[in-house]
This record gives C-alpha cells, structure tokens and sequence, in this order.
C-alpha cells in the first residue's frame, strides 16, 4: 500500500535523508485502522495529523477523534 503513495519517494529518502522505517510506518497504520474498525459505531472521524515517519520510529504527533452522537440521548424537548 505504501508503494501506491505518491510521494513514496519520500519514505525511500531523498536529498540525504534515511529511509523512513516502512515497518513502523505500516504497524502505526494497521494499528489505527483496527482501532478505528473496532470504534466505527463510535466515532465520526479520526484525523492524525501530522504523522512523523523517521528511520526509527512512526509517530502521529496530533490527532482529533470527532464521537458519533449517541443514538439513544433523547432531545431536549422532544417527547418522552
């Protein structure tokens, strides 16, 4: 799946930077994926931003989680 990225250069190394490690790269991918999967009745959007991928490590530096509404809350106003 990396290799479909655009800027797949990029986690190669360019201009003298190391390789990024793809293998931390995908974990954090596959990790985030699973967990939003497990969560998706939960969880409206989930935005990692920035993720930091270096030739140790992969790490989402920031991330906003947006919860679903709950379905049973029942509206003020509305009938009982």
């Amino acid at each position: 799946m990396l290799e479909r990225l655009r800027g797949r250069a990029l986690l190669r190394g360019v201009r003298g930077a190391p390789p990024v490690d793809r293998t931390a790269l995908a974990a954090l991918i596959s990790s985030v994926s699973k967990f939003a999967a497990a969560n998706a009745s939960r969880i409206a959007s989930l935005d990692l931003n920035p993720v930091l991928a270096g030739p140790e490590a992969a790490v989402a530096v920031d991330w906003l989680l947006v919860p679903r509404p709950p379905t049973d809350v029942v509206k003020e106003g509305a009938p009982t």
